[in-house]
């Protein structure tokens, strides 16, 4: 049976730790985080994330 590889992973109410995330980036799959608040995004991106989902209020996000 092939392997398959997910087109995308996406970690909502934070990421796993440093070494699975490290992981999964070396495997070249995109990885996305939802985030609700700016040290939420600051944090993600320096984390190396492909992409940062924000939510608005509505979705439970924060403004600080």
């Amino acid at each position: 049976m092939p392997a398959t590889r997910p087109a995308v992973v996406s970690f909502h109410f934070g990421l796993p730790p440093k070494f699975i995330l490290r992981a999964l980036q070396h495997t070249k799959v995109p990885d996305w985080a939802s985030v609700g608040r700016l040290s939420e995004a600051l944090y993600t991106q320096q984390q190396g994330c492909s992409a940062i989902i924000t939510q608005g209020m509505e979705a439970g996000g924060r403004i600080t």
